[in-house]
């Protein structure tokens, strides 16, 4: 009965992200980003097209593709000169005939990998907490807004999420039975997870805190540290063959084909500069030749984590309470969470934080409770101190940790007639969240909970953590509907308007502060660029995302 409940469930999701994928259009990194560079990689082996992410969750977005006989405008001087915006755009829209079907099969593997993540928050959590919690546990993961959002997406996020619990999950069997097979599947897992999502740097260090309380809660302290630091070199070498793996045993100097090989060479002189050093033009111009011409292992690798490093020194704008803010905010994510999780699940979180205080949640040993507590801390923290901010989106791969720790709560032990009401309580709420999702379907990435008043509500003058780009073809639809000749687009995104019969304008200067006897459609990252936003109130909506002002019967 268990595992037909569980089957009901993944259907039910399955069947919410197929409909969400055919109802959205290409978001701004799936053009720019992941679909033709990841479709570049398994096609040509060659990574050299925006090294922002790792290899392993772009190639398995680009998998399916390669039985679609598609073309890559690799005589482009876009694909020389690492010019990935260009280059996803011609891909999809100019050398072949079908965006459509590209978007929609790319974003398969990724739905897909989201399956295999719940799949495995049952395996662990029915190990740890029962099958009862496990199913619990499932049922927040697979209904919740922001995974099923980005579940229907060609991005990195869910992958990242996947190989991240996937590591720690096998670092956890491996502290639990230290053998030579956990050791070398704790190690692929842990390369696996470099290789899908650059938030798994943590993982290193993170493992190194579970060895080292896993060695403190036994005897001889001493003996089982020095034990602990050759399985983890043991390990780390593991990872470092898996990693190397998913670029198809690339060796080739760092800088060739790399993006910016100039700038890069200065952050090189720019790193000396800091090094007590007797000849620095020397050893500068020595760096640089081998840079240039010596061939190591994972060069793209290295290229796109130090870039990801350096990106993350200088900061990116965020817009937080009406203000784009540079290198964003330390309550960023505190905010942007209380307000995207639905109220259901912020009701379940605080349930287990009362339960876990009072000591009445089921008793795990400490490096179990670790495995689960410490991942969520160390991700929310990462990501809060950050100073590149994109959204929920970031927070995903603390998300499978925190629902298995919650799923707990179904397990309270109480006397009959509070056992009842209890779980009541919690069928209500879980009843409240599927119609939460239910109700949301498929403007899942646009979600907010009833404390800013819903999709409808002010959160936009909060954060524009709903605005993708996904809205075009809604915005299509609308157009077609209401016999709209032209559009004045104000568009946050990559996609085409003229794939959903959209024809338009950009705004002009002066329609900023007036506008004319036309239809506006303006994205919500963009409302704040016309003066007259602010005086009326957007006729339609496309989705969420896109509103839409008709002034064509406007007086004047």
């Amino acid at each position: 009965m268990k595992k037909i409940i569980l089957s009901i469930l993944i259907m039910l999701f399955v069947f919410l992200c197929l409909g969400t994928m055919n109802s959205t259009s290409p978001i701004c990194d799936e053009v720019a980003h992941h679909l033709a560079n990841g479709y570049s990689y398994v096609k040509t082996g060659d990574f050299r097209m925006n090294p922002s992410s790792p290899a392993l969750s772009r190639s398995l977005i680009g998998l399916p593709m390669l039985f679609m006989g598609l073309k890559l405008p690799t005589d482009h001087v876009s694909w020389k000169e690492n010019d990935s915006p260009t280059f996803g755009r011609l891909f999809l829209y100019e050398y072949n005939d079908d965006p459509e079907k590209i978007v929609f099969w790319g974003r398969v593997p990724v739905m897909i990998q989201s399956v295999f993540l719940c799949l495995l928050i049952y395996a662990w959590g029915k190990r740890i907490y029962g099958t009862n919690a496990a199913l619990f546990s499932v049922f927040l993961y697979l209904f919740s807004p922001a995974v099923l959002g980005n579940s229907c997406l060609a991005m990195t996020d869910i992958s990242g999420s996947l190989f991240i619990f996937l590591s720690v999950y096998q670092f956890w069997r491996y502290l639990k039975k230290k053998t030579i097979p956990t050791m070398i599947l704790a190690g692929v897992c842990l390369g696996l997870a470099q290789s899908a999502k650059h938030t798994a740097v943590v993982l290193v260090p993170m493992f190194v805190i579970l060895g080292i309380i896993d060695a403190a809660s036994s005897k001889n302290l001493r003996e089982n540290l020095l034990q602990f630091t050759k399985d983890m070199i043991f390990i780390c070498l593991a990872a470092f063959f898996a990693l190397w793996a998913t670029y198809f045993f690339e060796f080739k100097p760092l800088l060739l084909n790399a993006p910016d090989v100039g700038e890069k060479v200065q952050y090189i002189k720019k790193a000396l500069a800091f090094i007590p050093l007797l000849n620095k033009e020397h050893i500068a111009g020595w760096c640089i030749y081998f840079a240039k011409n010596v061939p190591i292992p994972l060069s793209s690798f290295l290229v796109s984590l130090l870039g990801v490093l350096h990106q993350g020194t200088i900061g990116q704008g965020v817009f937080f309470f009406g203000e784009n803010i540079t290198g964003g905010s330390r309550i960023y994510y505190v905010v942007d969470y209380l307000i995207k999780a639905p109220l259901p699940i912020l009701i379940f979180i605080a349930t287990a934080i009362s339960l876990s205080i009072a000591k009445k949640k089921t008793k795990t040993d400490l490096i179990t409770i670790s495995c689960m507590v410490l991942p969520i801390i160390v991700i929310f923290g990462f990501s809060s101190a950050s100073k590149v901010q994109g959204g929920i989106r970031y927070l995903l791969p603390m998300y499978p940790f925190l629902f298995m720790w919650v799923g707990d709560i179904i397990n309270v032990k109480f006397t009959a007639n509070k056992k009842m009401f209890y779980r009541t309580i919690l069928g209500v709420l879980c009843i409240w969240q599927l119609w939460i999702v239910m109700a949301a379907y498929p403007d899942y990435l646009c979600y907010f909970n009833e404390s800013v008043g819903g999709l409808d509500g002010t959160a936009n003058g909060i954060t524009h953590d709903s605005d993708w780009g996904q809205d075009l073809k809604a915005l299509g639809r609308y157009v077609k509907e209401n016999d709209v000749e032209e559009t004045v687009l104000t568009y946050f995104g990559t996609a085409d308007p003229d794939l959903y019969g959209i024809k338009y304008r950009l705004m002009q200067p002066d329609e900023k502060e007036t506008p004319r006897r036309e239809v506006y459609a303006v994205s919500v990252r963009y409302i704040t660029a016309a003066e007259w936003t602010k005086k009326y109130e957007p006729t339609a909506k496309a989705g969420y995302s896109i509103f839409i002002y008709d002034f064509r019967e406007r007086s004047e």
